[in-house]
């Protein structure tokens, strides 16, 4: 069983020493993951902490998060098994000079939580319109026929007209 992750560590330390944490974090930390998912178990986590060139503190690692997702479909729960890469600039305060293009996160003093973290990264990594496969879901639309196997009742009118003419 993994070791349950602290809700926040110095990411400069961190750095500094190129150090690296691993752990779970429970579903109840998580709790802006909520509506249309919700998590099914512990997310598992492993952060690399090192110095990139410009001296900034970069997060490196990987977040294993069981959720689940309500079909937009047919409104049934259907499980997701999400792997997230973590690539991230630790941003101490709001005037530092990053770039905008960089996966930023909010470490005010070197203090990153970590459960902000991984749910931010978790909600990234959702589906925007979560649905079973293909024909795989009890909705009402994948009941019916298929729409080149629909009725189609002007079909036959062209045959109709020149036979009358």
């Amino acid at each position: 069983m993994a070791t349950e992750l602290p809700d926040e560590v110095d990411c400069r330390q961190l750095a500094d020493e190129v150090g690296s944490i691993s752990g779970s974090i429970a579903p109840a930390r998580l709790t802006n993951v909520s509506g249309v998912f919700r998590l099914a178990g512990s997310a598992r986590v492993r952060l690399d902490f090192r110095r990139n060139d410009d001296q900034q503190v970069a997060i490196d690692g990987e977040i294993e998060a069981p959720v689940e997702a309500q079909c937009q479909r047919c409104l049934e729960w259907m499980s997701l098994e999400l792997c997230i890469t973590v690539c991230a600039l630790a941003m101490p305060s709001a005037d530092d000079d990053f770039a905008y293009e960089q996966n930023l996160v909010a470490a005010p003093e070197g203090r990153l939580k970590l459960a902000d973290l991984v749910e931010g990264e978790i909600l990234l990594a959702c589906p925007m319109i979560p649905a079973h496969g293909e024909r795989s879901c009890g909705s009402p639309a994948d009941s019916g026929p298929r729409p080149d196997e629909r009725y189609k009742p002007f079909a036959g009118l062209a045959d109709l007209i020149k036979k009358q003419g």
